[in-house]
Order: C-alpha cells, then sequence, then structure tokens
C-alpha cells in the first residue's frame, strides 16, 4: 500500500499516517503487489484548465476596461 508518494509499513495503522481528523477524505486505489506507487491523475481536465484560463483572460481584460474608466 501506498500513501503520499510513500510505501506504508506493514502494521501501522492508517490513522498514524492520516491522524485522527474526522473531516478526511480518502481515496483509495487497489493495484497487485509490486507493482509500485501508482500513477497519479491530474487534479484538473485540459478542458478545465482552459476554461478558467479563458475565464481569467476575460476578466483582466474587463479590469483593464473599469481601470481605463476609473482614471478618466
Amino acid at each position: 500500500m501506498w500513501f503520499s508518494g510513500k510505501e506504508m509499513c506493514r502494521g501501522k495503522t492508517l490513522a498514524s499516517y492520516l491522524g485522527r481528523n474526522e473531516k478526511t477524505k480518502v481515496l483509495v486505489k487497489l493495484q497487485k503487489q509490486g507493482q509500485g506507487p501508482p500513477g497519479r491523475e491530474p487534479v484538473i481536465s485540459e478542458e478545465e484548465r482552459k476554461q478558467m484560463m479563458l475565464h481569467a483572460y476575460r476578466r483582466q481584460e474587463e479590469l483593464k476596461v473599469l481601470a481605463g474608466h476609473y482614471y478618466l
């Protein structure tokens, strides 16, 4: 078993790695023994990233226009 990119030791409880926070969400991936750590997944998809960048660009342009009106 792996946690945060490090192999977990047998005999240790999950609480020794995570602590006792009841609000902690744990995502578990199962693999066959001896295959090494699981691959990391992107936090957001490429399409979501593009949409966020487009929104940020539009907001930046909008703020430029508002700042230009403020100084006039």
